[in-house]
């Protein structure tokens, strides 16, 4: 669902305009032993809280998740 209009894509990218989380992405020649480039759909990761979280620790979840990233994903994940 791209928005096509006239032939032309107005939605480069992506699936769903309306805010589903899902892109149109692409899986590298190769990533998979000798395959081609693979089209696909990915979907955004997303991390939500509840209103009242206090603030001090939004904030302190945040910094260990960008600080301390390569740690938290498992090697198999990296890159998908």
């Amino acid at each position: 669902m791209t928005g096509e209009a006239r032939g032309q894509d107005t939605n480069p990218g992506h699936i769903d305009p309306a805010g589903s989380g899902l892109d149109a992405v692409s899986v590298p020649a190769g990533a998979c032993r000798e395959t081609p480039e693979v089209l696909t759909i990915g979907v955004a990761n997303l991390l939500l809280c509840r209103p009242d979280l206090p603030a001090p620790v939004a904030a302190a979840l945040t910094h260990v998740l960008v600080r301390r990233a390569t740690r938290l994903v498992p090697a198999p994940a990296l890159g998908t």
